[in-house]
């Protein structure tokens, strides 16, 4: 998926990477950063499982190591960056963060949905 992805949107491509149980990402991550784009991954304090998260910081590709939340904000900053040229963006803000961590990570994690998709 992501070498598709960074196939088809070169320097506009974003590669996100959650908790979970395998290294899988890394090779994509190395093929978003190889064209220009953008990379992040789950700080490993807030994942569930951190293999992931933690493979994808080893390549050395990783732009951004942030929790859920703060992934989803950073998210909406770069796509308001007078550079993108993003007619179909979603320009709402992310809600919040709240008084139950998993709250945020299930809230913030849809805001990550939403703007991928967009």
């Amino acid at each position: 998926f992501f070498r598709s992805l960074a196939i088809a949107y070169g320097n506009q491509a974003v590669g996100v990477i959650l908790s979970g149980l395998d290294g899988d990402g890394a090779q994509g991550i190395r093929e978003i950063k190889g064209n220009g784009g953008i990379t992040f991954a789950q700080c490993e304090a807030s994942a569930q499982y951190s293999s992931m998260p933690h493979t994808a910081v080893a390549t050395g590709k990783v732009d951004f190591i942030l929790p859920p939340a703060k992934i989803a904000a950073k998210l909406v900053d770069i796509s308001h960056h007078p550079y993108l040229d993003l007619p179909n963006s979603d320009p709402r803000e992310p809600n919040l963060p709240s008084e139950d961590p998993q709250e945020d990570n299930e809230s913030a994690l849809s805001i990550i949905f939403s703007l991928l998709r967009t």
